[in-house]
């Protein structure tokens, strides 16, 4: 499978750039900085060079790791963060569905306030917490797309436990 990763300099882009070619994947990356550890890495300053790159390349799979993840970042600059993590991944998601390539974004469990009574769900709606921090950070980090994931049906959103 031909698999591209956004954000390969990052915390978790990285860690796919190492694993994910072990398991027989052929796996690209793309960053604004370059890491000679990640293999096939591009170099990229604007969110349009991403959208060439997931139209040009014939991938089979769109991973992007790329996010304003912390809250206080979140917090500091709300808009900013909501260009990254919102504006951006519907963008990217757009152009791998034009490509014909299946989209991952990876998300956290900041979107949801912890009054559930249940581990949360795929359905489940997006409900931040309150609070001007969490407030910002689940509307900042809310998926690309609506509330309860991607207008793509053939793409996927992964929440990891923060």
């Amino acid at each position: 499978m031909r698999i591209l990763v956004l954000g390969s300099s990052g915390f978790l882009g990285s860690y796919l750039g190492f694993a994910l070619p072990r398991l027989g994947h052929e796996v690209f990356g793309v960053s604004r900085s370059a890491v000679s550890f990640f293999p096939k890495n591009r170099v990229a300053s604007e969110p349009e060079e991403f959208s060439d790159l997931i139209l040009s390349g014939a991938y089979d799979l769109v991973v992007n790791c790329v996010a304003v993840a912390s809250h206080e970042g979140c917090e500091a600059n709300p808009e900013y963060a909501h260009t990254v993590n919102a504006v951006f991944p519907g963008m990217w998601a757009r152009s791998a569905q034009l490509a014909g390539a299946q989209f991952v974004q990876i998300s956290t469990d900041a979107v949801f306030d912890g009054a559930g009574t249940h581990p949360y769900a795929e359905e489940d709606i997006a409900s931040p917490p309150i609070g001007l921090w969490l407030v910002e950070t689940g509307r900042r980090k809310s998926c690309p797309g609506g509330a309860r994931g991607f207008a793509y049906p053939s793409h996927k959103l992964f929440r990891m436990v923060q």
